[in-house]
């Protein structure tokens, strides 16, 4: 095996290191020819998690490897085509469905991961980002082992790159929205931070878990709120949304008077009009069955009014 392939595994539950050069200790380096360098004094501080399996649902060949390494046969398959066509591409990661973890740029080069897309107003996310991907599509599950690996990846980059704060981990959909729907919505972010901050959410301090895709600040705003109340984030989420199923709908139930309209009813309230012949009729009606001793209503019909 040469100098610039080697494996040692990825397993072991911490951070792996990322050396001076940008490489990820226990990945198999596979070199890609599709990078570039970085624009001159670019922070790096956005990581970018996708899918991808080739062909599309199929997942274990050697397909991906050869498209990240530039030596794809498009006529070997007829969605290879289709990849070829798109374009030379690449990621600084792959974790495979059994945990087999393959880094393919250095981390301090712009791998072509990301195409056109967008971030926080920033457009060219390559420039500034580093790319993971997870071998899988938007139909499928991915598996544990794959969220092991990535939050092993994970910690190591946000603690090499501190200006990828936990905030500004996002998935392809969201840098590229419309042309891309990856990582997809198998993909458990909820479980994903738990896995990069274990010590918040060990047993004992178990407050419950926001499956849904959340911003880290929401997260934590959630689950401030729901200490101070002494519940799990679960059920604080129930009992807001609650309270506020019920305004809505005792909002819907409410007569709702413009301004010219509560003016008009108060003004009939402190000057009443006077009464017409129907109300006058209606008033003797309701006098003549109305039982002054025993509070009791007639409702027996009445001859109708001629």
């Amino acid at each position: 095996m040469s100098d610039e392939t080697r494996s040692t595994g990825s397993g072991g539950k911490a951070a792996p290191p990322i050396d001076a050069a940008g490489w990820l200790a226990g990945a198999e380096r596979h070199p890609s020819p599709h990078y570039n360098d970085r624009p001159e004094g670019t922070p790096i501080d956005l990581l970018v998690i996708h899918n991808i399996s080739l062909p599309p649902g199929e997942f274990g060949g050697s397909a991906v490897d050869d498209l990240f390494l530039g030596r794809l046969d498009p006529a070997a398959h007829p969605y290879f085509a289709i990849a070829c066509a798109a374009g030379p591409v690449s990621t600084h990661l792959l974790i495979r469905r059994d945990g087999h973890l393959i880094q393919y740029v250095s981390f301090n080069r712009r791998a072509w991961h990301a195409g056109r897309s967008c971030f926080d107003g920033r457009e060219r996310c390559n420039d500034f980002s580093i790319g993971i991907e997870l071998e899988g599509t938007d139909a499928v599950p991915f598996e544990p082992i794959q969220y092991q690996v990535l939050a092993r990846c994970t910690r190591a980059i946000l603690a090499h790159y501190p200006a990828i704060t936990p905030e500004r981990i996002t998935g392809h959909s969201d840098i590229a929205p419309g042309r891309k729907t990856d990582p997809g919505p198998y993909f458990d972010w909820g479980l994903y931070r738990e896995l990069i901050h274990p010590l918040r959410h060990a047993p004992g301090n178990e407050r419950g878990r926001v499956t849904a895709r959340v911003p880290l600040k929401v997260q934590e705003t959630l689950e401030l709120a729901a200490s101070l109340v002494g519940s799990t984030v679960n059920q604080f989420i129930v009992q807001t949304a609650l309270r506020e199923a019920e305004r809505l709908i005792e909002q819907e139930r409410m007569i709702q008077l413009s301004e010219r309209d509560a003016r008009a009813f108060l003004d009939a309230l402190d000057h009443p009009p006077p009464l017409n012949a129907e109300l006058s009729a209606a008033l003797q009606d309701y006098a003549a069955q109305y039982d002054d001793q025993t509070g009791a209503i007639d409702w027996s019909p009445r001859p109708k009014r001629i």
